[in-house]
């Protein structure tokens, strides 16, 4: 099998070399993936995964409680009313700093009236749709689906 990174994917291992360790891991464990199980795997520091993860737990832990904080922005949605019919809408989204490329969240509210940020929102939902074809685009039943998402142009 050939493996490669997914766009905008970043790793300090080669996709080729983690994508035949995994489908290892999973061989060996009758079928079965855990991240558990890669983490096991990467610990020594002779694994090639090992460079993968951060060591240190108190920089770990740091980076733990950035990851919850971001569940946190990414869970929550407004309710907003259309015709009595409550919608649920993303509160926020991540944006990415023209000068310095660091990526940051902002509300929905300020994101729709900023041309350019919300250029970056429209080209993030278009990638997230074209992902997702092409993540099902080998079930027939999303063809239609498909080819209408293929006609959307962005940017």
């Amino acid at each position: 099998m050939k493996y490669k990174w997914k766009d905008k994917a970043q790793s300090p291992v080669k996709a080729q070399i983690v994508g035949t360790i995994l489908n290892g891991l999973v061989e060996n464990n009758d079928g079965v993936l855990l991240p558990s199980t890669i983490v096991r795997y990467a610990k020594p520091k002779k694994s090639p995964l090992h460079i993968c993860f951060e060591w240190d737990d108190k920089k770990a832990a740091s980076k733990y409680r950035e990851t919850q904080a971001s569940y946190l922005i990414r869970s929550l949605v407004l309710i907003e009313d259309e015709n009595e019919n409550e919608v649920f809408v993303r509160a926020f989204v991540s944006v990415q700093d023209e000068e310095s490329n660091d990526r940051y969240y902002t509300t929905v509210q300020r994101a729709v009236i900023d041309p350019e940020t919300y250029d970056q929102v429209l080209q993030q939902a278009y990638d997230d749709y074209t992902a997702l074809r092409n993540k099902y685009k080998h079930l027939k039943e999303f063809q239609k689906v498909n080819e209408e998402i293929d006609k959307v142009k962005v940017g």
